[in-house]
């Protein structure tokens, strides 16, 4: 039973890594230390992942494996299930890093996005196709912004 708390608080931890707080942190990092390029494509590439995260969740409202209640359209898109956008951002965090950064990095940072997929399958906030979806328009979203992002 402890073992099974302690897994719950690491996974639920870990899953914050792949917030918009934690994205919204790295972005500020990159001003601070003068990264404008990366920075715009990190945010371009943000916003397209909204995007057509907010337009499916929208058109193709999926619920939670744990549902959770809504009372206006803003909650419903919030408490869709389908895709997930702890996956768009985390699959970012990688294509940036291995684009970016040395390889040990790169390594890094590819574990740590990929325990934070499985975290939301294991806070059953997402089923797989959830994270699939994510982490496809996360590819589509480094692609599109990068292409985009020519200066």
């Amino acid at each position: 039973m402890i073992i099974q708390k302690y897994t719950y608080q690491f996974f639920r931890d870990i899953s914050t890594l792949g917030g918009i707080f934690f994205y919204g942190f790295i972005l500020i990092f990159l001003l601070i230390i003068n990264q404008y390029e990366l920075f715009k494509k990190l945010f371009i590439a943000l916003i397209i992942v909204y995007f057509f995260a907010i337009i499916l969740r929208y058109f193709f409202f999926k619920e939670r494996p744990v549902k959770e209640k809504y009372t206006n359209l803003i909650e419903k898109i919030d408490s869709s299930s389908f895709p997930s956008l702890h996956a768009g951002r985390a699959s970012l965090y990688s294509l940036f890093a291995y684009y970016n950064l040395n390889f040990n990095l790169f390594i890094f940072i590819l574990i740590i996005s990929l325990i934070i997929l499985y975290s939301r399958i294991y806070l059953k906030k997402h089923y797989v196709k959830d994270i699939l979806a994510g982490v496809l328009i996360g590819i589509l979203a480094f692609y599109i912004s990068n292409s985009l992002i020519i200066f």
